[in-house]
């Protein structure tokens, strides 16, 4: 049994487990509570690799084991649920990969925290809240993609685009559509996707609102580039006048 007894982390230090470990062992102590290694996982604030996840769970680590007294981390939640709703960088494909290993893994997607919320609970009241939609839709689009029948869930809860700069229409499109992507490669992919896919009302208006919001704040640092540099001048022809 392995104890740790510091929050500070990484990836690394799972690999080593990996390595050192010749048998399935399915929980660590952390922090006095038993939990498994699958959850401490995934509770890693760096972003966790596919693999790393696959030899966890080819350890025989239990997928659906929920945290209790594990800090900074809700009772009941699993590893799903760390996973769907710490989920924050759409720039990469990784986050998605897991979410959908997880669901192939069957991991209990019907599952409940220790307030009797799903995740279904959890993204769509966090959709209110959130300046964007990328939790929800990397969800859904999880389940989707893996041929789950969610068509219920979604009409009681309908869609509602929320793009920024960190998550954009190309983003929800690479998880609608593509299997793997990175920063690099996304603009590429989503060049001949975005002409040949229709785009809904929705989805148009999003972006126009988009383009016009920066296109505001442009302007307005513009505007206030100009007040500064008058200003500069007006202090520094004051100054001469003084000296004068």
């Amino acid at each position: 049994m392995y104890c740790y007894r510091s929050d500070r982390s990484s990836e690394h230090l799972c690999e080593r487990i990996i390595r050192a470990s010749h048998v399935a062992f399915t929980g660590s102590t952390i922090s006095g509570a038993e939990q498994s290694i699958l959850l401490y996982a995934f509770r890693l604030p760096r972003p966790l690799t596919l693999r790393i996840v696959k030899e966890l769970l080819d350890m025989g680590c239990d997928i659906n084991q929920a945290a209790m007294n594990l800090p900074d981390v809700p009772d009941g939640w699993s590893c799903l649920f760390l996973q769907v709703l710490r989920a924050e960088h759409p720039r990469f494909s990784s986050e998605f990969e897991i979410v959908r290993l997880l669901i192939k893994q069957r991991a209990n997607w019907f599952a409940k925290d220790a307030c009797g919320l799903t995740i279904f609970d959890h993204v769509n009241a966090a959709l209110e809240k959130s300046s964007m939609s990328y939790q929800r839709d990397l969800w859904y689009c999880a389940l989707q993609r893996e041929g789950i029948a969610i068509d219920a869930t979604i009409e009681t809860h309908p869609r509602i685009a929320k793009y920024n700069k960190y998550y954009t229409l190309g983003h929800y499109l690479a998880l609608r559509y593509f299997d793997h992507w990175t920063g690099e490669n996304l603009s590429r992919q989503l060049q001949g996707l975005l002409e040949a896919c229709l785009w809904s009302d929705e989805e148009i208006s999003e972006v126009s609102r988009i383009r016009e919001e920066k296109a505001r704040l442009a302007e307005e640092k513009r505007e206030y580039d100009k007040k500064r540099r008058q200003e500069r001048l007006e202090k520094a022809s004051h100054y001469e006048w003084k000296r004068w």
